[in-house]
């Protein structure tokens, strides 16, 4: 008998469960983090076979066009740097559930 999945976090959004896909490309495996702005996830990227980390917006943020234009510089930010301290960002995404980045 299968287990019923965990229950969500406040402004997640309802695909975001282990065994759902999320961006069309990625499933989710689990629930790393949860922050005041944003979820990260444990992802499988389903066109590399990689197991990454996605960071995304949460719902209720999604609608404030400021957290969204910071989520997105946060982004634009990693992606220009390379220090084996920082995290290496892949890509970056919008969907139904709001804006992205592995």
């Amino acid at each position: 008998m299968s287990r019923p999945p965990p229950p969500l976090p406040n402004g997640a959004a309802k695909h975001d469960v282990p065994g759902s896909s999320s961006a069309a490309r990625y499933e989710v495996l689990g629930l790393i983090a949860l922050g005041g702005m944003a979820a990260v996830y444990r992802v499988k990227d389903t066109v590399t076979g990689d197991t990454v980390a996605m960071k995304r917006l949460l719902r209720e943020k999604g609608a404030d066009r400021a957290a969204i234009e910071a989520f997105e510089r946060e982004y634009q930010i990693l992606a220009g740097l390379s220090h084996p301290r920082i995290i290496r960002v892949f890509d970056y995404g919008l969907d139904e559930a709001g804006p992205y980045y592995t």
